[in-house]
């Protein structure tokens, strides 16, 4: 919020430990309703009310069941980490919004049967778009474009075979993904440049921070007392407190805030996980099966197309039992898979000056 005030103000910023788009979000609240806690917190609540609909768009395109994106989208609703930090004035709902908007355009163009440049083109545009304003906030962004990547990659492979001229596409996305978050990034910079009081031109500081940042994270050792190694987050283990009572608060009264993951749906998330891995490995085995079985039967002709039957029978079972399956565990792994990426990384200090322990859950 701090620094969000001082690009309002033309300062030269104290904290450019992170690219400054996330800060220039926060500060389109200050400029609304001033430089109070509702403002700086304005535009992170308002993304993270639109995590929502989206959430549902996503869940709907993966399940094709109005139910699941439902469940999925209450899901995200009623976790607790999605509700305390998307309230407080930091860039990781920002940066959370653009991973889940940027996946979900690219699972658009995997999902679509079309081979047409004039219909795929505007998807790979608008998710490169996407993704540039996602580095600009923070770069958790670069790492899940890793994924992005991937899954550009099996599409692209399985329109190719369909006729789509996957090398113009190629060609194209060079504009799309490189280029284009390139010119968005230094962009936003332009507070930066404007703020400079050492005459140092655009490129110098925009090279400088990168520089910097780099060097920063690179060899960060800071601690905290409620650190916790990455394989304790999926089970909630133990909350990040952000804040506690400072002088000014009346007496026998306590003002804390505290952010950790919904237990019900982190913990039945990790196992629906564990469950799904092994769901899947029984349904390939009853499809072995069934094929081995009508292999078997194929010297009679009738009782081979009986075991055709029955194949054909089971299959449709099996993939049945796995669609429901996968649709009941996704929609809870598709609500908290995102948010611990873009939420718990970043590293939290105590804030200078708090004396009152945090209060026991």
């Amino acid at each position: 919020a701090r620094t969000a005030w001082e690009h309002i103000e033309n300062i030269d910023p104290y904290e450019i430990t992170h690219p400054p788009l996330g800060k220039i979000l926060i500060g389109v609240g200050i400029r609304i309703f001033g430089m109070n806690p509702f403002g700086w917190r304005f535009m992170g609540n308002i993304f993270g009310i639109t995590m929502l609909p989206l959430m549902y768009l996503f869940a709907k395109r993966i399940f094709k069941n109005s139910a699941c994106a439902t469940i999925s989208m209450l899901l995200m609703c009623f976790d607790f980490m999605h509700f305390s930090q998307t309230r407080i004035a930091t860039i990781d709902s920002f940066s959370v919004f653009f991973i889940m908007l940027m996946y979900y355009i690219m699972y658009m163009y995997y999902d679509s049967d079309e081979t047409d440049l004039k219909k795929l083109l505007p998807m790979l545009f608008a998710c490169g778009v996407a993704f540039g304003l996602g580095i600009a906030t923070k770069w958790i962004c670069v790492y899940a474009g890793a994924g992005l990547a991937v899954l550009f990659a099996m599409a692209t492979v399985k329109k190719a075979k369909r006729g789509m001229p996957w090398l113009k596409v190629c060609l194209w996305c060079v504009l799309f993904f490189i280029v284009i978050p390139f010119a968005i990034y230094f962009a936003s910079y332009a507070p930066y440049f404007s703020s400079d009081p050492y005459g140092r031109s655009a490129f110098e500081i925009f090279f400088g921070n990168q520089e910097y940042m780099l060097s920063y994270h690179g060899k960060l050792e800071a601690t905290h007392p409620f650190q916790t190694p990455w394989y304790h987050w999926p089970l909630v283990v133990r909350p990040i407190w952000f804040f506690g009572a400072v002088p000014g608060i009346p007496e026998g009264m306590v003002s804390s805030i505290v952010s950790f993951g919904n237990p019900f749906i982190w913990w039945a998330a990790t196992a629906a996980a564990v469950a799904l891995i092994f769901k899947k490995k029984k349904t390939k085995a009853l499809k072995s099966a069934s094929v081995e079985k009508a292999e078997g039967e194929s010297a009679d002709a009738d009782k081979k197309e009986n075991g055709e039957k029955n194949e054909i029978n089971m299959e449709n079972k099996t993939d049945g039992e796995m669609s429901v399956g996968s649709g009941i565990y996704g929609l809870v792994i598709t609500s908290i898979v995102t948010f611990p990426v873009g939420f718990i990384v970043s590293p939290i200090s105590r804030l200078p000056g708090l004396s009152t322990p945090p209060v026991t859950l």
